[in-house]
């Protein structure tokens, strides 16, 4: 595939004050966006008008994820949950008159929430704590949703540092058998591939700050059991995913590194100075750009405000390796202009090849004609990272890299 210009469809209106919109989610014929005023609004997936809004959503919202809210009571109804630093995961359904969560859980002493996962084929909410402004520990919560009032599941061992990324694993995922003596190392781990029983909860994987990815099962209560494994990534943990069966992970300072659960980079705890088992380095130097947006649909998302640049890259996997496709790629006409792009994400329902949709600091969400849609490798973002500004939780000298 040869590198294609895609030209924007659709942009929503502006809004007052241009507030930084954080994360866009496309479901049905809508599309969400939540944004730095706490606000959680909907548009038309076609042509971006606003169908509603949903003021003061949050006292500082931060994250946006799909959610079947018909699960609750047993029927099918697509909605959306959000987090946010009021401590609160808040389930909303725009096909209902009231602009009122349809839930609400509560995390332990109103923890600033940073990081948001939905599984709602087993009825699951994870969201992991902000560390640097509250001071509280860097706890992960799941929720049973069908049980609001307390967490199924508290962790608060296997990071120190604020939730950055958590996303729940694809049902068939290679999982490792520990050694039957969890204090042991010296043994390799067993590798296997396993689907995950209907009644069983996936796996969940989280990053943070401290430069750590971790792998639960949420199966177990006790954290030492449920941990599977845990990778270095060196630098703080900015996104994380599953391509092609491996854990990837890009960094607060634009690295990116692929893990593979059972593989030497760790065995049921951290293995000092071990890192990926590929890592592709700086990716502003292998693309030519200033800030990585995610990866979607097995695409590397990339931008450059000082070009109004934005462009997907393919990574392919071959011959044992993982590699970025430089001369190949969807270029974004004008991106945002001269502000950052904040999320971007493909909907193949909208359109004959499905639609791209953007959102920056510019305040826009905008719409994008795939040619072709995206050809890249088996991808699963299965989860919500932390949505708000990242500069506000890594480093100044980090945030000055990112920025420039």
């Amino acid at each position: 595939m040869p590198r294609t210009t895609v030209r924007p469809l659709a942009q929503s209106p502006t809004f007052p004050n241009s507030p930084y919109i954080y994360t866009v989610y496309p479901e049905d014929t809508a599309v969400f966006a939540i944004a730095s005023d706490d606000s959680l609004r909907c548009f038309s997936s076609d042509g971006l008008r606003l169908l509603q809004e949903i003021p003061n959503a949050h006292e500082g919202i931060t994250c946006l994820k799909g959610w079947d809210i018909g699960g609750i009571d047993g029927g099918k109804r697509s909605g959306v949950a959000t987090s946010g630093r009021d401590g609160r995961v808040k389930g909303w359904d725009f096909r209902a008159s009231s602009t009122k969560a349809v839930f609400e859980v509560k995390a332990g002493n109103n923890t600033p929430l940073s990081a948001l996962a939905c599984n709602a084929s087993h009825n699951l909410i994870a969201a992991g704590a902000e560390v640097e402004i509250s001071g509280h520990e860097a706890d992960i919560y799941i929720w049973d949703i069908r049980h609001p009032t307390s967490p199924l599941r508290t962790y608060t061992e296997s990071h120190t540092d604020t939730i950055t990324t958590l996303s729940f694993l694809p049902s068939s995922f290679p999982t490792t058998t520990p050694a039957s003596n969890p204090s042991a190392t010296s043994a390799p781990p067993t590798t296997t591939t396993t689907t995950t029983h209907a009644t069983s909860p996936p796996l969940l994987l989280s990053g943070s700050t401290d430069a750590l990815l971790t792998v639960f099962d949420p199966a177990h209560a006790a954290e030492d059991d449920a941990v599977v494994q845990v990778f270095n990534l060196g630098s703080a943990v900015h996104r994380a995913g599953v391509l092609g069966g491996q854990v990837w992970a890009t960094s607060a300072d634009e690295g990116m590194s692929f893990f593979e659960v059972g593989g030497d980079a760790g065995v049921g705890g951290v293995v000092e100075g071990e890192k990926g088992v590929q890592e592709l380095g700086d990716v502003r130097e292998l693309v030519g750009c200033r800030y990585v947006v995610d990866v979607v649909e097995g695409d590397l998302v990339v931008g450059d405000a000082t070009r109004n640049y934005l462009a997907a890259y393919p990574i392919r996997h071959e011959n044992g390796k993982w590699s970025v496709q430089t001369g190949q790629a969807v270029m974004f006409d004008g991106a945002h202009g001269e502000e950052i792009v904040r999320d971007c994400v493909y909907d193949p329902r909208q359109g004959s090849n499905g639609t791209y949709y953007t959102c920056g600091e510019d305040g826009l969400v905008k719409a994008w004609k795939a040619e072709g849609g995206i050809a890249g490798a088996t991808a699963s973002n299965v989860g919500d990272e932390m949505d708000v500004d990242m500069d506000e939780v890594i480093t100044s000298k980090a945030k000055r890299r990112r920025k420039k």
